[in-house]
């Protein structure tokens, strides 16, 4: 089963922390780890938006999260 070609739902997932606060004179602030964790029997498909993106680069910012899994951003 394809999950990419499936009709796209909205699903509920778990993000560590739930809050990320930069502080601009603050260098060691200005990084952070973000978790997000699949708790579904099945695999899904996540996308990150920000409304700022020339302020933030991510490593990634799309990818499929496998059963019980998670990925660290």
């Amino acid at each position: 089963m394809d999950i990419h070609n499936q009709k796209a739902q909205r699903l509920p997932v778990f993000v560590q922390p739930g809050e990320i606060n930069f502080i601009v004179d603050k260098p060691d602030t200005q990084k952070s780890l973000l978790t997000i964790f699949n708790p579904y029997p099945f695999p899904i498909y996540f996308r990150v938006l920000c409304n700022a993106p020339s302020n933030y680069a991510l490593g990634f910012t799309k990818g499929t999260i496998r059963a019980g899994c998670y990925i660290d951003m």
